[in-house]
């Protein structure tokens, strides 16, 4: 039997202050026009860049032959950044021994996953973590959790696999550059 989660899209950093951030200013503005004069689609611009982000994902979970497919649900944005940024969320569909797979993984670079957990989910000033620092929580817990948790968990499993793979958000925008590019305005 298939099982979905629906969770977040890992690397994806948001759209506000990261790579991904549309630069309408390198846009090629005509003589004697400035910034101003254009009404700049950036709706269109973050829902082509974030759809676009799912597939350099998915090649990366089938280079690690997890059995996981991903597919797009939607784009969301905070109505103010101070706390958080944009987030892709996707539903993910995983064969029988994915979860095995993925504890695998975990397993052989033990070393890695525990500096990653302790870096991630220690609270310090201005962070509470939600979630336990130790590592052997994460795996003999919150893996074998069947509630809503396991969306963010699921999430910090992919993002810790595919950074340890050194697949980065500067990766993951190379992949998506030619949507990055591109941005739709309108001369008022």
């Amino acid at each position: 039997m298939k099982r979905i989660i629906e969770s977040y899209l890992p690397i994806f950093q948001g759209f506000y202050g990261t790579l991904f951030e549309c630069d309408a200013e390198e846009v090629m503005i005509e003589e004697d026009k400035n910034y101003d004069d254009y009404n700049w689609d950036y709706t269109d611009y973050h829902n082509r860049v974030a759809k676009a982000c799912v597939s350099p994902i998915q090649d990366q979970l089938n280079d690690l032959d997890l059995g996981i497919t991903v597919e797009f649900q939607s784009l969301y944005s905070p109505r103010e950044y101070n706390f958080s940024n944009d987030s892709i969320n996707v539903a993910y569909t995983l064969a029988d021994d994915s979860l095995a797979k993925i504890v695998e993984y975990i397993n052989d670079n033990r070393e890695e996953f525990d500096t990653y957990v302790k870096d991630n989910c220690t609270s310090y000033d201005g962070f509470m973590s939600f979630y336990s620092n130790d590592s052997n929580v994460w795996l003999n817990e919150y893996i074998k959790r069947e509630n809503d948790d396991m969306a963010t968990v699921f999430g910090h499993l992919l993002e810790f696999m595919l950074s340890n793979e050194e697949f980065t958000a500067s990766h993951l925008a190379e992949e998506v550059q030619e949507e990055m590019n591109m941005i739709d305005c309108e001369l008022i």
